[in-house]
């Protein structure tokens, strides 16, 4: 799993971190870039790597090889959990104007 490149993604989670490293030699080999990166418990954990939780600010420090990430809501146009048994009713437009930043009020790491 080494030279990964992530570019230009929406990573959406609900308590996970966007990237998550089981070997922390893998890390630094794998591009994250130009990502938009929401999770739903706030930005205490953007990624992790070998058990090491990185906040969205370390996170984006960790390296040349991560950059121009955003944390910020997608606001997708109809995205729910309820949506389950009916996934034709996921709409994941962004025709709300998503990626403006995130609340970081209520957010828990």
């Amino acid at each position: 799993m080494e030279n990964n490149v992530f570019r230009g993604n929406t990573i959406v989670t609900q308590h996970g971190e966007a990237f998550r490293f089981s070997q922390e030699r893998f890390a630094p080999t794998t591009v994250m870039e130009d990502n938009l990166i929401q999770r739903a418990r706030g930005p205490g954990r953007a990624m992790s790597c070998s058990g090491k939780d990185y906040d969205f600010q370390s996170f984006e420090s960790y390296g040349d090889h991560v950059r121009n990430n955003r944390f910020a809501d997608p606001k997708f146009a109809d995205v729910s959990v309820d949506h389950y048994l009916t996934p034709e009713a996921f709409d994941f437009s962004r025709s709300k104007g998503g990626g403006e930043p995130a609340a970081a009020a209520g957010a828990r790491p």
